[in-house]
């Protein structure tokens, strides 16, 4: 259950120490990762009520002093193409550094309708994270970051077929909200059927 908005989950999901409160959260993709640590529960004293049955904690690359970038390019079928870029420049020696982070993910879904053989089920992302690191003394760092992303998702298309007469509806459908665009090549299969 822990997959339902309304609930809390029962690990709890920290992205650099910021908790992620819904498990949904977890489909989003985490920029330039440095490692993932997976403490077992309950870990309430340290994390906090929401951690019955652990922690798993995402730790991202922070700024450093030297220059440092990489790039990485993933293609596959269906129109899939992924690529993720990471720069590291240091402003200041030894004082101050910015980190910047690009992922994009694309691809254009594995289900076609058999009437105007629209897609469903694609996917469009882009997302960056620019991180400020600055010493201002020998005891004090000063850690910046903003992230921001954008993720188009078609719902996949649903399911129309005719039903027997007896039913209480001439069609079913998975999603209603896009169902009498996809089914308008079947309602003249059923335009002889009463609907309630």
């Amino acid at each position: 259950r822990d997959a339902l908005v309304t609930l809390d989950p029962g690990v709890g999901i920290y992205v650099d120490d910021v908790y992620v409160a819904r498990g949904h959260g977890a489909l989003i993709p985490t920029l330039d990762l440095e490692r993932i640590e997976v403490l077992r529960g309950p870990q309430g004293t340290l994390y906090g009520k929401n951690t019955i049955g652990g922690v798993v904690n995402v730790i991202t690359r922070k700024p450093a002093s030297d220059f440092d970038s990489d790039a990485s390019v993933r293609v596959g079928n269906l129109g899939r193409f992924d690529t993720s870029t990471n720069l590291n420049v240091p402003l200041m020696a030894e004082r101050a550094a910015a980190r910047l982070s690009l992922v994009t993910r694309t691809d254009d879904g594995f289900v076609r309708s058999t009437g105007e053989r629209e897609k469903g089920g694609d996917d469009k992302l882009l997302g960056g994270r620019l991180q400020l690191m600055l010493l201002a003394s020998d005891d004090v760092e000063v850690n910046l970051a903003a992230e921001s992303e954008r993720q188009y998702e078609k719902l996949p298309l649903p399911e129309c077929r005719p039903l027997p007469t007896i039913a209480l509806s001439s069609f079913t459908g998975d999603n209603t909200l896009r169902l009498s665009e996809a089914c308008t090549e079947s309602s003249a299969l059923t335009s002889d059927f009463k609907t309630t």
